[in-house]
């Protein structure tokens, strides 16, 4: 959230929301909202008959006229965040960005173009563009690791 703040502070606006892309990760994106100070929340409702392929994808709460923020774990292929950003869009928000900790994009980056920026942790390596940035993480691990090895909290971290 820090990297956000001192390098992005456009994108945390009034109307900004931060969306889950499916249920599975409500927890997630309402401790990354709780952790940006932003209170509005929405969830993705994804139906799938197979794997890997989303039929369907509902949003539940409002995001006409507002900036979304998506947040999930892991990009594989990137099909479910790119129906929720394609359908947050239909449904009036004005920017889309993104963000997730592992970027695999097994697929390649044509997801990205669901998205005016998106921010991908630095466990695998990108290469920066304009749309996709790199977000470092050591500095986060090494405070855990640090925290671990001192018996102090590691929940404070996130708090």
């Amino acid at each position: 959230m820090a990297y956000l703040k001192e390098n992005h502070p456009e994108i945390i606006s009034d109307n900004l929301v931060i969306m889950s892309p499916d249920a599975g990760g409500t927890a997630r994106a309402a401790a990354f909202a709780r952790r940006m100070g932003i209170e509005r929340l929405v969830v993705g409702y994804k139906t799938r008959k197979e794997a890997g392929k989303v039929d369907q994808l509902k949003i539940v709460g409002e995001v006409e006229g507002c900036d979304v923020f998506l947040v999930d774990d892991i990009i594989d292929s990137g099909g479910t965040l790119s129906k929720a950003a394609n359908v947050a869009r239909e449904q009036g928000a004005n920017k889309i960005y993104g963000f997730c900790t592992h970027g695999l994009f097994t697929k390649g980056y044509d997801v990205l173009n669901s998205f005016n920026k998106f921010f991908v942790g630095d466990t695998l390596l990108h290469e920066e563009n304009d749309k996709l940035k790199v977000v470092p993480l050591a500095p986060l691990f090494s405070e855990a690791i640090f925290r671990m090895s001192h018996g102090d909290s590691l929940s404070a971290l996130f708090d």
